[in-house]
């Protein structure tokens, strides 16, 4: 099964980045919910208050037993977070409460009753059954008269909280999303793309230098591919090219005289047989001009320049003519001339083979 670079990264970061969401939701949830919970119930412990400072305040006109229109008060102050509530003397015995407060299920009654307040007393939160139960102090001229108590369902402040967290969750989720995103058209135009790249230009290559072509049957990702077709493609070319050093021990070993000459005539190369012929070594007859060993206008029965534009028309052989070495001995030979042409036939160079008479003549014998 073949499986791509990109597909391997993309799969490896999404199951990381997955297991990290869900390790840290799986953590951290719990975490979360007691510190929604401890938010949700500081804001009703606010709110109580503010109407604890309202009960305290009327204190100073009549007693706590004696205060009118509380049941209204409390009916006011209840909303879709509160439950019920009520107000309980320093005794405990509730003197007002909130409307059906009596049909309240679920509820510990006798929590409250095990809890002691004074005057430096302060809220308290209380797990009674089903609902948190948060008791508020009322003191009026340094002394704890009676009590303000709210009641918040459990399940409903679970709801809130609940709702908190799946929208934060959504958040992350989204943020997710957008990473994954991102990821994809990092390793997209960062991995995918350099390496569709890369498969072209082998292709190329291996068209070029006729070898085998794709080799995508192999198993495996990309590098396995790129490894397994530069290893193929290396023994391909072993196999079907030659060597520099190869092809300079031909041109070494040549019998006959060869220079390799720019289309000026400068030359460029020449073999061993050359300078055994010219009695130079190789380095000194390079960049020198080909034509200044012959006797030109003797010779060919033209000047240098004229001879030079009929060479680049294409060849000439079996010119019978001199060539003088340094000692200045001039050498009966047979010339044979013609030009390396390039991919759009351009005349890149001129190749001279030189064969000395005398030698051709014993070769015969």
């Amino acid at each position: 099964m073949n499986i791509s670079i990109r597909a391997k990264i993309f799969s490896i970061t999404v199951i990381l980045l997955m297991f990290i969401f869900i390790t840290s939701i799986g953590i951290n949830i719990e975490r979360f919910r007691l510190i929604y919970t401890e938010v949700f119930l500081e804001k009703a412990r606010t709110d109580a208050h503010d109407l604890a400072n309202v009960l305290v305040k009327q204190l100073s006109k009549l007693p706590l037993a004696r205060l009118s229109g509380m049941q209204t008060l409390l009916n006011d102050y209840l909303s879709a977070e509160h439950s019920y509530c009520y107000i309980a003397d320093k005794d405990k015995n509730i003197l007002y409460q909130s409307e059906g407060f009596d049909k309240i299920e679920g509820l510990d009654r006798y929590i409250f009753n095990k809890v002691k307040f004074d005057a430096s007393s302060k809220s308290a939160i209380l797990s009674a059954g089903r609902y948190f139960e948060l008791v508020m102090p009322l003191v009026y001229d340094f002394e704890a008269v009676g009590t303000l108590n709210v009641g918040v369902s459990k399940k409903k402040v679970d709801e809130i909280v609940g709702g908190i967290l799946f929208q934060n969750a959504m958040i992350l989720f989204g943020t997710l999303i957008i990473s994954l995103i991102t990821l994809y058209l990092f390793v997209h135009y960062n991995i995918s793309h350099p390496i569709a790249r890369l498969r072209y230009k082998i292709s190329n290559l291996s068209s070029i230098f006729n070898l085998s072509g794709d080799y995508g049957d192999r198993p495996g990702d990309e590098l396995s591919h790129f490894a397994g077709t530069f290893e193929r493609m290396t023994e391909e070319l072993r196999q079907k090219t030659v060597t520099k050093d190869f092809i300079q021990n031909v041109f070494e070993s040549i019998p006959d005289a060869v220079f390799v000459a720019n289309m000026s005539g400068t030359i460029k190369m020449a073999n061993k047989a050359a300078g055994k012929m010219l009695a130079m070594a190789t380095e000194q007859i390079t960049e020198a001009l080909i034509w200044q060993f012959f006797d030109d206008e003797k010779t060919f029965g033209v000047s240098n320049e004229v001879l030079m534009s009929n060479v680049k028309k294409g060849f000439f052989r079996d010119i019978r003519t001199f060539i003088r070495n340094r000692e200045g001995k001039n050498i009966p030979v047979t010339l044979d001339c013609s030009v390396v042409e390039g991919k759009y036939h351009e005349a890149l160079s001129i190749v001279c083979m030189v064969r000395e008479i005398a030698l051709e003549r014993r070769q015969i014998c």
